[in-house]
């Protein structure tokens, strides 16, 4: 059963009642494997390691033995499996560097390792469910808008020295599915192949009148469009774009506490915000989802 919060998941680390390999499989960090040699379903038995258990093949002709860790998240780290699912708690609460830090006595080096390993994870399933499944369809409606990310405003603040990034985003209204994709500009063809690949045709967009959207019923979509200098809501389609804009806020705010150094990062960020939206910020949803 996967933990309901983060107090919840510490509560159960702490207690001395609870098996903590047992708690790595019930709560999907850990599942069973084949042998790598013969393909045999392994086995869980006991042994003289840290982790006390470990996986050992029950083909007498093979008899080979595995880390109880193989193929999860903690399997390159020799520290403690305790420590490493309370870093892994932490990241799924977006719990920051420095206090991660505090709490856990590792080193920042070490626990960002673990932060891009598990923001891997997150932007692959992002991206793998807008393959399998794109925004929209015949009946669904997706808003698109585009805003400037990392810019001062009024040009005051510390962030002047960083560069602005022009950030393209799509939700679909019927679900909440998100995604930003940072663009290189607004024009049409920087827009228009990213709606053709993630948005199924059919689909009604809606958007604002600029003009990188004006073809795009020609690509087989139903185009309403609303004319910001007059009114945040057609008065006659009801089209507006009030639910795509309404997220920038919360993107450019997190993504801000982020404190990107390295730029070439932003999209994977920008992914990883988009992957905790379209979980609904839920402690247990980003778990399940992760682990899976």
């Amino acid at each position: 059963m996967i933990p309901k919060s983060l107090f919840d998941t510490i509560k159960q680390l702490d207690s001395k009642e609870n098996d903590l390999c047992g708690l790595c499989f019930q709560w999907g960090l850990f599942s069973k494997k084949e042998c790598d040699r013969c393909k045999t379903p392994l086995r869980i038995v006991s042994c003289k390691n840290g982790d006390n258990y470990c996986f050992e093949c029950p083909n007498s002709k093979c008899n080979c033995h595995f880390s109880i860790r193989k193929g999860s998240f903690f399997y390159y780290s020799k520290l403690s499996l305790n420590v490493q699912i309370e870093i892994f708690a932490y990241w799924v609460q977006d719990i920051g560097l420095d206090t991660v830090h505090e709490l856990t006595n590792v080193s920042k080096t070490t626990i960002i390792e673990f932060f891009n390993r598990f923001r891997a994870k997150a932007v692959s399933i992002h991206l793998k469910s807008l393959e399998l499944e794109p925004l929209g369809g015949n009946g669904k409606n997706v808003q698109i808008d585009e805003s400037l990310f990392g810019h001062a405003k009024y040009h005051i603040g510390k962030n002047l020295h960083y560069p602005s990034y022009w950030c393209f985003g799509m939700i679909e209204e019927e679900t909440g599915r998100i995604t930003i994709m940072n663009v290189q500009d607004r024009s049409e063809y920087s827009l228009v192949p990213i709606i053709v690949s993630y948005v199924q045709q059919g689909t009604t967009i809606k958007s604002d009148q600029w003009r990188g959207y004006s073809n795009l019923s020609q690509y087989n979509y139903h185009h309403l469009t609303v004319n910001h200098r007059q009114n945040f809501v057609d008065p006659d389609t009801q089209a507006n774009t009030q639910t795509i804009e309404s997220n920038w806020n919360s993107a450019k705010s997190w993504m801000r506490k982020k404190h990107l150094r390295d730029r070439s990062k932003y999209q994977e960020y920008l992914y990883e915000w988009c992957f905790r939206h379209n979980c609904h910020f839920s402690y247990s949803e980003i778990w399940e989802s992760l682990t899976s």
